[in-house]
């Protein structure tokens, strides 16, 4: 997570339905796991960058549960 806070950009933003949405991809304990995060707008000129984190979890049923989760 103290990646993501130095830099929000280092996830892959996903397309489609999911656009406004980063997801990390780490290995914790030889398990793949994503994260998925959203932060405030591209070049604002805020003093405090804002990261709303979403889910994390193993890649099975990640998506799905993600998408139930915000819509």
């Amino acid at each position: 997570m103290i990646l993501i806070c130095k830099n929000p950009e280092i996830g892959e933003q996903k397309l489609g339905d999911l656009h406004d949405l980063f997801i990390y991809k780490f290995r914790f304990n030889n398990q793949e796991y994503l994260m998925a995060y959203k932060f405030g707008p591209k070049g604002s000129n805020l003093e405090i960058l804002w990261i709303d984190f979403y889910k994390v979890g193993s890649h099975e049923n990640f998506y799905l549960e993600l998408k139930k989760f915000i819509h």
